[in-house]
C-alpha cells in the first residue's frame, strides 16, 4: 500500500490524475491513462526525491504488478502494459 500511496503523490504531483493509494489497489478503473512515459517518469521523480534505489525497484515493481491487473481487466491497454514492463529499475 505504501508503494501506491507514493505513486499516487507522483500522480498527483505530475497533474495527471488524483486516484488514491485505495483507488489505486482496488478500482482497476484508477489506472485508465497510465502509460509508458509515466512510469519512467515515476523511476525519475522518485530519484529526485531521494528514495533509495532499493525503494525505487521495489515500488516500480509493484506499479507494474497493479498495471498487470489492470490490463487484465481491459483498463490499461496490452500495448501500453508492454512498453510499462520495459521501465528499468536501478
Amino acid at each position: 500500500r505504501a508503494d501506491l500511496t507514493t505513486f499516487a503523490a507522483y500522480l498527483t504531483a505530475a497533474k495527471v490524475a488524483a486516484p488514491t493509494a485505495d483507488q489505486l489497489q482496488s478500482e482497476p478503473n484508477a489506472w485508465a491513462g497510465v502509460t509508458w512515459g509515466l512510469v519512467a517518469g515515476f523511476v525519475q521523480w522518485m530519484l529526485g526525491q531521494g528514495l533509495a534505489l532499493t525503494s525505487v525497484n521495489r515500488k516500480l515493481s509493484t506499479v507494474k504488478v497493479y498495471a498487470a491487473l489492470a490490463a487484465q481487466a481491459g483498463v490499461v491497454p496490452g500495448a501500453d502494459l508492454t512498453l510499462i514492463k520495459t521501465v528499468k529499475g536501478y
